[in-house]
């Protein structure tokens, strides 16, 4: 029986002194601060120096993009010229004409 009595005494100061306890914490509530004084941060890729480094990034890969195309274009000239080239040959051969 009384550790019965005890184990309820002990709730009960338990009890009577967790809202004392607690009430400290409960008054230090968060607050947000912002460094600008709106509270709003700013949207991506509106900064000047971000953004023109963006533009620049996009335009060199842009231009790596179409140097490769102009590159794959011009092997593609070259390739039908030799044959332009093979085939006026086989014709000149047929018809005996030589230039």
């Amino acid at each position: 029986m009384l550790a019965l009595v005890s184990n309820t005494a002990a709730r009960t100061l338990t009890r009577s002194f967790a809202p004392a306890a607690l009430a400290g914490a409960r008054l230090a509530a968060p607050v947000r601060f912002y460094a600008d004084g709106d509270g709003k941060t700013p949207s991506p890729g509106t900064t000047g120096s971000f953004k023109k480094r963006e533009q620049s990034e996009e335009a060199a890969y842009v231009r790596g993009q179409e140097k490769e195309k102009l590159k794959k274009l011009r092997e593609s000239i070259a390739k039908q010229k030799a044959h332009l080239d093979e085939v006026e040959k086989a014709l000149d051969d047929v018809s005996g004409d030589k230039k």
